[in-house]
């Protein structure tokens, strides 16, 4: 539970950082202004109908790293557990 408590908590810190690094990396700003939106919504999500299950969450730093958690997060059962699946990579994003 402490985990969570520290994700949620960072999470608005990490936001405004990625949000002055915009203006000095590309990389950066494709993330910025294609992902972060859709991460908003899964906090939604995540508050909403997450209340009942325990919670698993994941990183991955790049598109290797979350080829190989794909058979892992297959194998979960989703009734049981709430599985909040992260990444870096703006190419995981494209292509996943």
């Amino acid at each position: 539970m402490i985990f969570l408590f520290l994700y949620i908590f960072f999470s608005p810190i990490v936001f405004v950082a990625i949000a002055i690094g915009v203006f000095f990396n590309n990389k950066l700003r494709n993330r910025f202004f294609q992902i972060i939106p859709s991460n908003i919504k899964s906090y939604f999500y995540f508050f909403r109908y997450a209340k009942s299950k325990e919670i698993i969450i994941t990183h991955a730093a790049s598109i290797g790293e979350f080829e190989q958690l794909i058979p892992v997060l297959k194998k979960i059962n989703k009734r049981k557990y709430f599985v909040i699946k992260t990444f870096y990579s703006p190419t995981a994003y494209l292509f996943y």
